[in-house]
């Protein structure tokens, strides 16, 4: 053991006798009487006031000294006597009690406290703040330890715990920040437990190169349970199997599966079923219409004709439910609103009120002003081709508003003039009406 103590620096006032020590811890080691070397004078130390304090028996001559080396010689006469280091043993007993208290994983009064208490209570731990102020200035992170007289201040190793009086929390050094120890759950145990990666991946319920449990079998209302794969195939697609079966491609949109042809129809007797058309012709139908890039025309898949364009524009609104229904008749409804008999009306005359003859049936003939024309291109609506004779609403608007009304071109906010749906019938009455009336004058002049 050596026979001086030389831990920390001192400073003395220029002639002074009073020491300020830094890093010290002389009131259980020092004894007055002992002599202290510095800056190349031998004096004695007078009387131990603390770890960090002592007074000088003689100055120490000359300039002031700031944070000098040191050494104390342990000479002191009284430290030769029985009484003297059964005192100084039982000191040291005492400070060992509080570097016991001290233990990194022990408890501290509390953590990024900047400015120390004001009674601090012999013994308690702190950690000090980022932004120390007072006597714990430049000891940031740092612990420190009241010891009665002085603070005791110790730098924390990698690894050194410390549990909080405040929240019960232990606290771990990082080696640049204090961090809470949060301790693992039963399932991370387990996991760490793990031998290795296939270990891992059965506490984690994982599929080897997906990283997840694909839902495989159908477990919904009505389903069966037969194997699902949904996988990608070569040339970017992506294709369905049941169990052993090809179920083909699913179709996404910029696809080939949206302009190729369909198949034929193909009839199963057993069944009286018809197949109308492959699973990515019907996916592509569902969906909105196709315009072709030669032509710049709008298609409804599979719906072209044997001219020049298309013949219409086929949209099934999948937002909503659209069902058709044969009863001696070809019916539909929409969200399952009331059923409605298409391409036909009641005509029974029980069904009908307010029935009156049709009067200037001739008039509003000649009223009409047949034309001929041909549509404008690239229309999204159904049309005929060609140059063709025809009325044009407007003109017909004003003879028979009835059979005439406002829509909107599809996917467009620009309105436009057709016909009603019983439009034909009602010219057809307006002819019948305008035949009669001319019979009737062609009678009369004959009678004439």
């Amino acid at each position: 053991m050596a026979d001086y103590y030389n831990t920390g620096t001192v400073s003395v006032a220029a002639d002074g006798i009073t020491v300020t020590g830094a890093g010290t811890f002389w009131e259980p080691i020092i004894r007055d009487g002992d002599t202290m070397e510095v800056a190349g004078q031998r004096v004695t130390v007078g009387v131990v006031v603390g770890n960090t304090a002592l007074v000088l028996a003689s100055p120490v001559a000359g300039a002031p000294i700031s944070g000098a080396a040191y050494a104390i010689r342990f000479d002191a006469p009284t430290r030769f006597k029985n009484v003297t280091l059964l005192s100084q043993v039982r000191s040291m007993l005492d400070q060992i009690g509080i570097f016991e208290k001290a233990r990194p994983n022990y408890e501290v009064q509390s953590l990024g406290t900047n400015a120390p208490p004001g009674a601090p209570v012999t013994g308690d731990l702190y950690v000090v703040g980022t932004a120390p102020t007072g006597a714990w200035a430049g000891q940031a992170n740092n612990l420190a330890q009241w010891t009665g007289s002085a603070w005791l201040i110790t730098a924390p190793q990698r690894g050194t715990t410390v549990v909080s009086v405040a929240t019960g929390k232990t606290y771990i050094w990082s080696g640049g920040a204090w961090g809470v120890y949060v301790p693992p759950s039963p399932f991370i145990e387990g996991l760490m437990d793990d031998a290795d990666a296939a270990a891992a991946r059965a506490t984690l319920g994982a599929w080897e190169d997906r990283g997840y449990v694909p839902v495989q079998q159908g477990t919904g209302i009505d389903q069966s349970g037969n194997l699902i794969k949904i996988g990608l195939k070569t040339g970017n697609k992506i294709g369905i199997t049941v169990d052993t079966t090809n179920f083909g491609n699913l179709a996404r949109e910029g696809a080939a599966e949206f302009t190729g042809t369909p198949t034929a129809p193909t009839a199963a007797a057993a069944t009286n079923t018809t197949q109308i058309a492959t699973t990515a012709f019907v996916w592509a139908w569902a969906n909105a219409s196709v315009r072709e890039s030669s032509t710049g025309m709008l298609k409804g898949p599979g719906f072209r004709d044997t001219g020049s364009g298309y013949g219409g524009h086929l949209r099934l609104q999948m937002s909503n439910k659209l069902s058709f229904h044969w009863n001696n008749g070809f019916y539909y409804n929409v969200d399952d609103n009331s059923w409605v008999l298409i391409n036909s009306s009641p005509s029974d005359g029980n069904l009908k009120k307010d029935v009156s003859d049709l009067h200037g049936a001739l008039a509003k003939v000649r009223a009409l002003e047949p034309k001929e024309f041909e549509f404008v291109a690239d229309l999204p609506i159904a049309h005929t081709l060609g140059r063709h004779p025809g009325l044009i609403a407007q003109n017909v608007q004003t003879v028979l508003p009835s059979a005439i009304e406002e829509s909107t071109l599809p996917e467009s906010e620009d309105s436009y003039l057709r016909y009603a749906q019983d439009a034909d019938k009602q010219l057809i009455a307006l002819l019948i009406g305008a035949v009669k009336e001319l019979a009737a004058r062609v009678e009369q002049l004959e009678g004439a």
